[in-house]
């Protein structure tokens, strides 16, 4: 029996160490877009684009304000009950040109306070992606921007996303609940 249970942590451990190269996957909870067609709100002061884009591993601090009387922007709430039960949440971002920018915000959104609520932001306004953290039972607001005043015409679009466990984590977890079951079984006898 010890034998059997050396066998089976080492083929745990080899299936650990084969599947951790594996990436984690991603499921589309939302998407959204908009034309700029002069009817949204102002946004001044609007957020500074500091070029980096927020992460898991680093969350972002709030990187403060630029002074841009003629920014406007456009919200879009995004329930808790889209979200799914995910906490790590990845944003996805094309953008038309480099006018616009999108932001991430827990809960709500201020105009009149940025920093309220501030979960990131793309860091550039290019095609690419962020990542947040939202809470279990909290709504995503995903807000975008103009940087340059109106830009009738330009548009953006993004979409939401939610990690996924990689296959090494659920291999893992499966494997030492078998080496539980197997160790139960040995001490019965």
């Amino acid at each position: 029996m010890r034998r059997v249970l050396v066998s089976a942590v080492r083929l745990g451990l080899l299936a650990v160490v084969f599947c951790a190269s594996a990436t984690a996957g991603m499921i589309l909870l939302s998407s959204g877009s908009h034309t700029w067609d002069g009817t949204e709100s102002l946004l001044n002061p609007r957020l500074f684009r500091n070029g980096v884009p927020s992460t898991w591993a680093s969350p972002k601090p709030f990187p403060g304000t630029f002074a841009c009387p003629t920014c406007v922007y456009f919200p879009f709430a995004i329930s808790a009950s889209t979200l799914a039960g995910f906490e790590r949440i990845q944003i996805d971002v094309d953008v038309s040109s480099t006018g616009s920018h999108v932001l991430a915000y827990l809960d709500s959104f201020n105009p009149a306070s940025l920093a309220t609520n501030y979960l990131g932001d793309q860091g550039s306004s290019i095609d690419n992606f962020f990542q947040v953290i939202v809470p279990l039972g909290h709504d995503l607001m995903v807000v975008g921007q103009t940087n340059f005043g109106p830009t009738i015409g330009q548009s953006f679009s993004f979409t939401v996303s939610g990690e996924t466990p990689e296959p090494a984590t659920w291999l893992f977890l499966s494997s030492g609940l078998g080496i539980m079951v197997l160790m139960r079984r040995i001490s019965r006898r």
